[in-house]
């Protein structure tokens, strides 16, 4: 059985923990895995077709990749083509927001609810927001 610890000896230990400025890799890692928790209600959208896992070939030749997720207030298709794409909403929502793991911009859309951008790069992920909610899709790499 371990003795108990005296005051004194406590404090030199925490005091040693505190010393290193830097957090430990499995800190981090761990907190980057809690941080995603923060948003699981909003997390609704779910991927319901990958064009790159897909064996035949494209719907668009012009964009090499297609991904889509549907909520239960809509639906999301992003055609990717290196560092464009073109989002299309159904319904329409009221405001679309590219958030990126820096920044996060509105992007204007379109009356059939689509919008479009380009030298984006990176990991990005949609919020969709619709007058009876909203929805946020997983991180997608452009």
């Amino acid at each position: 059985m371990t003795a108990p610890m005296n005051d004194d000896k406590l404090l030199s230990l925490l005091g040693e923990s505190l010393a290193d400025d830097r957090p430990s890799a499995d800190a981090i890692e761990a907190a980057y895995a809690a941080f995603g928790w923060r948003t699981l209600d909003a997390d609704l959208a779910q991927l319901i077709e990958d064009s790159q896992v897909e064996v035949v070939g494209f719907r668009d030749a012009a964009f090499s990749r297609i991904v889509a997720y549907e909520t239960d207030l809509g639906t999301i298709e992003v055609s990717i083509d290196n560092d464009r794409f073109q989002a299309e909403i159904a319904p329409v929502p009221t405001k679309l927001v590219l958030r990126r793991t820096t920044d996060s911009r509105e992007l204007p859309l379109d009356d059939a609810g689509r919008a479009s951008a380009s030298g984006v790069s990176g990991p990005v992920r949609f919020e969709i927001f619709w007058t009876g909610g909203s929805a946020l899709t997983p991180w997608l790499t452009l």
